[in-house]
């Protein structure tokens, strides 16, 4: 159930409060991970009308106490329905990341050249998605995975070693490439 959104405010104030008494930065960058239901289409039930109602009051007053949020997004978002409106103002008030954590296995057994242009396409799409409705590249981010873990992207279970590098680095530098031809402000690392 979502919070009463009248608290969101003063939540939100206690939040930034304590970032910069641990980081010392007055203006700090903060990931808030990781936005709920991003993927559900519209209509939204009530509830996450609400929640998302209360995720834009949070970053938005991160923002305007001069935070720098950025959402991070666990899947795809549906941007159908009228919820593209929704994308567009969030991302006035704070970025958006988009989380991609490919198979390591699935990456590795098409090879340096196949496997590279997967993570480039997946990167591009995935982005593209959000831009094409209206959300500033500037304003867009990706987070690439690197688990070691199963079942959640990542190694996933790939061996030996050496191989798993290999990924890595094709990994970071699709996202690179991705990132300077858009103009993404964010590239993340997780699950180190």
């Amino acid at each position: 159930t979502p919070a009463d959104p009248e608290l969101i405010e003063a939540r939100a104030d206690k939040f930034l409060d304590y970032a910069i008494s641990v980081t010392g930065c007055q203006r700090p960058l903060i990931a808030l991970n990781e936005l709920s239901g991003a993927s559900l289409p519209a209509p939204l039930t009530p509830n996450v009308e609400r929640y998302r109602d209360n995720v834009l009051r949070f970053v938005t007053r991160l923002s305007q106490r001069g935070a720098r949020p950025a959402l991070l997004l666990p899947n795809e978002p549906f941007l159908g329905g009228g919820a593209d409106e929704w994308w567009r103002t969030v991302a006035q008030q704070s970025d958006l990341v988009l989380q991609k954590y490919p198979s390591a296995k699935r990456i590795w057994r098409a090879g340096v050249i196949d496997g590279s242009r997967e993570l480039r396409t997946s990167y591009r799409k995935s982005v593209t998605r959000l831009i094409a409705v209206g959300v500033p590249p500037a304003r867009t981010g990706l987070v690439i995975g690197f688990q070691t873990g199963l079942g959640a992207g990542g190694r996933e279970g790939l061996t030996p070693r050496s191989r798993w590098f290999d990924v890595v680095k094709w990994q970071a530098l699709a996202a690179r490439e991705v990132s300077r031809e858009l103009g993404l402000s964010h590239i993340w690392s997780w699950g180190w």
